[in-house]
């Protein structure tokens, strides 16, 4: 794991367009799901404040994933695999961790075949 922050460090640039990448398609996704409730529901109760909330939380979420995908098919011309590969296959949290290897793998995946 130490290694993984270590090769980041060597690669600020890249670390820091890889939070643009998470970052930006999550914000642009909860402005518009925020105004569509806010039309859906102008006065809003107590209640349906949890629920919207989670909603929020998923498709917060569901923006990173996006923007995961997208960075490694915008970068994947630009930077080398051997230099992307830490930034997504790594040790961590088991469920992101194999989700990122996936994305990683799948935008890989013509090579692999290239290379056989």
């Amino acid at each position: 794991m130490k290694d993984v922050f270590e090769h980041q460090g060597k690669h600020p640039w890249l670390t820091a367009t890889l939070f643009v990448f998470l970052l930006t398609p999550a914000i642009l996704l909860i402005i518009p799901v925020g105004k569509v409730l806010q039309r859906l529901f102008p006065e809003a109760a107590l209640w349906m404040i949890f629920p919207g909330t989670a909603l929020f939380i998923l498709t917060f979420v569901v923006g990173m994933l996006i923007g995961a995908i997208l960075f490694v098919l915008v970068m994947k011309p630009f930077v080398d695999k051997a230099v992307l590969a830490p930034f997504y296959i790594y040790p961590g949290l088991p469920v992101i961790s194999d989700l990122s290897a996936r994305i990683f793998r799948w935008a890989y995946r013509h090579d692999q075949n290239r290379s056989a």
